[in-house]
């Protein structure tokens, strides 16, 4: 429920007040200034001030659903995964989504490089990357375990945990 900021390397933390008293699942910061925090409600809250001041976006979803993970690549261009296999889409900083429905199991986590490229993971092993924004997807089984992450650096260098 506490939403934490350090500036000093994580020495000491301190409380943010955002506004919001239930159940926070995701967060995504974008520089030092902008910040995003995925809740149950399900809410979308939002700081382009280093999270002195919060604007609350209320999401079309269901609250049910499960979100795996949230990433953001600026103030416009956002990604929410949940399970079991859906991945939604914002171009314009979360008021309205559009979602693709992967061929996925439990779908983990998702990380764009950018607005077209971009990896989603799931815990039956398998990885989905897209070149067009998702438009297509191409998908591959790498394990027979699960993954819990993925981070690309580049268009040829990542890593899934």
């Amino acid at each position: 429920r506490n939403l934490l900021h350090t500036i000093d390397g994580g020495i000491t933390w301190n409380e943010i007040e955002t506004g919001h008293t239930g159940m926070f699942h995701q967060m995504n910061f974008v520089d030092d200034q902008l910040g995003f925090v995925l809740t149950g409600k399900p809410e979308l809250l939002k700081t382009t001030e280093a999270g002195a001041s919060w604007e609350i976006i209320d999401l079309p979803f269901d609250s049910s659903w499960y979100f795996s993970d949230l990433q953001f690549l600026d103030e416009n261009n956002g990604f929410i995964s949940a399970y079991p296999d859906l991945l939604y889409i914002t171009v314009d900083g979360g008021n309205s989504w559009n979602y693709d429905t992967l061929l996925m199991n439990n779908i983990s986590a998702v990380d764009f490089l950018n607005t077209l490229e971009g990896f989603v993971v799931d815990r039956a092993g398998k990885i989905a990357h897209t070149t067009d924004g998702g438009e297509t997807w191409s998908y591959f089984t790498v394990t027979a375990g699960g993954f819990e992450d993925v981070a690309f650096i580049n268009t040829q260098v990542g890593f899934a945990l």
